[in-house]
């Protein structure tokens, strides 16, 4: 795996490497889908999500992970199946330098809580069914 202060890596890649070497110096295994609310979970999320959103608002999902076009549309489904349809000039997606992931943004789309953004993370976590290495 490249470090993030490789020319040749892409932002993907840098990315995951550096969450990677986070995840590793906090005694957390890397064989998982890293998915971040806050560090006490998700009570602790819904606290500050409180104190700092108000709904509706707009928010954009992104996804590492690998399977090209599968997991891309995975990414998309799961957003779609609880916001409804999503424009197509609001999915974009990027390659790892040696194709070995894809990032996939999905957004800005209008959301109206926070239990339909946990519902989202919650989807795209379980739909991708192992292809899934980050969400953010």
């Amino acid at each position: 795996m490249l470090s993030p202060t490789d020319a040749s890596a892409g932002t993907a890649e840098a990315m995951a490497y550096s969450l990677t070497e986070l995840s590793k110096r906090t005694g957390r295994t890397s064989a998982g889908t890293n998915l971040f609310l806050v560090g006490e979970g998700e009570e602790s999320w819904r606290r500050l999500d409180k104190k700092v959103n108000k709904y509706p608002i707009q928010r954009t999902f992104t996804a590492i992970g690998s399977g090209g076009d599968v997991f891309k549309a995975t990414m998309v489904k799961a957003v779609e199946g609880v916001v409804g349809t999503v424009h197509q000039e609001c999915i974009s997606d990027r390659s790892s330098s040696r194709g070995s992931y894809i990032s996939v943004t999905v957004g800005p789309v209008w959301v109206e809580s926070c239990d339909q953004i946990i519902e989202i993370y919650t989807r795209m976590k379980e739909d991708a069914k192992g292809d899934v290495k980050w969400i953010i």
